[in-house]
């Protein structure tokens, strides 16, 4: 019984101390779109790098949202959307806890996008 309860003490402590902090809990809790420019996308971190876009929902205004980005590849393509200021609409998800290897404090993360064409209004 007495290593039951050790073993037990050992696996919460890596839970709460190793885990969540780290890897994060990713059990969706809430999903949303936005509308608007990147105007900015970063990787930064000193042991895991971590993504990061700024979307705008005008190119003048000068409110910024910020999101994580926890795909390679997706931030790789939201910095060439970056680049040729297209118009874009996101879809980002909210998890329990993104954890240190995947985001830098953000509260939301980037799942995907969709370049949106503009006609011009006559």
């Amino acid at each position: 019984m007495k290593y039951i309860i050790i073993i037990g003490g050992l696996f919460l402590a890596w839970l709460l101390f190793w885990q969540l902090p780290v890897n994060g809990w990713h059990y969706p809790t809430g999903e949303g779109k936005q509308v608007g420019y990147v105007s900015a996308v970063e990787k930064e971190g000193i042991f895991w790098k971590t993504g990061r876009a700024y979307i705008k929902p005008t190119m003048e205004s000068t409110q910024e949202d910020v999101y994580c980005v926890m795909d390679k590849e997706l931030l790789v393509k939201l910095e060439e959307v970056s680049r040729n200021n297209s118009k874009v609409e996101i879809k980002n998800v909210d998890f329990i806890a993104f954890g240190a290897k995947n985001c830098a404090g953000e509260m939301t993360a980037i799942t995907s996008f969709e370049i949106i064409n503009i006609t011009p209004t006559q």
